[in-house]
């Protein structure tokens, strides 16, 4: 799956655009006559480039420039998209996969997507072929694309896949959902106390009463022993279990910590939400935003990065583009708006065409 790397694509995007020094004393509107056109004929080789892999039904091509347009477009994807919704009919199987796979990630046609998904995913048989260097079953990759996109009707068909392929990812997706079966999977597992680790997200999210031994008994390393104390805050509620974690955290469990609701943690993450580590930075306001919608600080925090007053913020501009759009604030808006006029590149209105994309980060994901 191509997520991060077109995430990674939609960052230089957003960087490449922005002027170094100097924004011209008097700004004229944009974009202008010499953007569009350039927007149009970006659009124009965008499209090309989709069709042409379609033709080759080549589903790995087709997939790459599906999300090239997530990644590179200066505009909105789904003006794009709008004249490839026939790939979810597409004769090869692969090709349906990854087109849908890409509307969802940009929001578009969902339930369309969701349906061509659940189709492949249901199929009697089993559909072979290769997907990023990989020998797969379609049925799976479907499967997974559902759960990753938390596609709650798709859990009877992740259960009976994970049956077949014991493909560990649509575990967590289901524990995500909120549905019991993973424990039918993993309680057996539990007389290794290497499947407790490994499975501890899954059974603290569940609440399993029955994992508790294995969790206190587990853990070699620190980490190890982070991670089971979280699962049993979780199960028990004792609050005896955070306030080890919040005494002991550090770079490599942070991920951890942020996940846990609780107003404890989020004090911690508002103090976090100017350190000069990146990570927690950066990990502060997705978990504010996420867990605590909301929150001014973090609307303080898109405020005060588009009027240039925050020297001292380590987060991505990437980041707080992303979480500036999903606020929805006609304020913020504007003065993204103004920022682009400003500058005379497209740093705001790339986010704001991407404003109806799921908002998901793999920080507040199971593991």
């Amino acid at each position: 799956m191509r997520r991060n790397s077109a995430a990674a694509a939609f960052l230089l995007l957003s960087l490449s655009s922005a002027v170094a020094l100097g924004a011209p004393a008097d700004n004229p509107p944009y974009p202008g006559p010499v953007q569009i056109q350039r927007m149009e004929e970006e659009k124009e080789k965008l499209s090309k480039a989709i069709s042409s892999a379609a033709d080759d039904a080549d589903a790995p091509a087709v997939g790459n420039a599906l999300f090239d347009v997530i990644g590179t477009y200066g505009g909105d994807p789904a003006t794009i998209f709008a004249d490839h919704l026939d790939l979810l009919v597409h004769k090869s199987m692969p090709i349906r996969c990854v087109t849908a796979e890409a509307f969802l990630h940009a929001g578009f046609k969902r339930e369309a997507a969701i349906a061509a998904l659940m189709d492949l995913m249901n199929l009697p048989d089993k559909q072979m072929t290769v997907m990023q260097a990989k020998s797969i079953d379609c049925r799976t990759y479907a499967a997974k694309t559902l759960g990753y996109y938390g596609v709650k009707e798709a859990a009877d068909g992740m259960w009976a896949r994970y049956k077949e392929d014991q493909d560990d990812k649509l575990l967590f997706y289901l524990a995500e959902l909120g549905d019991r079966r993973p424990l039918e999977a993993i309680l057996p597992m539990l007389v290794k106390p290497s499947k407790a680790i490994r499975y501890a997200d899954i059974l603290g999210r569940l609440k399993c009463e029955e994992a508790k031994p294995a969790l206190e008994k587990a853990g070699s390393t620190a980490l190890d022993r982070f991670k089971a104390k979280r699962a049993l805050y979780w199960i028990t509620g004792d609050e005896t279990y955070l306030d080890d974690l919040l005494s002991n955290y550090d770079r490599g469990s942070i991920a951890y910590l942020i996940q846990i609701k609780s107003p404890k943690v989020e004090a911690l993450l508002k103090e976090c939400l100017h350190s000069q580590k990146t990570l927690l930075a950066e990990s502060a306001i997705v978990a504010l935003h996420v867990n605590y919608p909301g929150t001014p600080e973090v609307r303080q925090l898109v405020v005060d990065y588009l009027q240039d007053k925050t020297m001292d913020m380590h987060a991505s501009s990437e980041l707080v583009f992303r979480i500036g759009v999903d606020l929805r604030d006609p304020e913020i808006d504007k003065m993204g708006m103004e920022l682009d006029r400003k500058w005379q590149s497209s740093k705001w209105a790339p986010f704001l065409a991407r404003r109806n994309f799921p908002f998901l980060d793999d920080r507040m994901r199971c593991e």
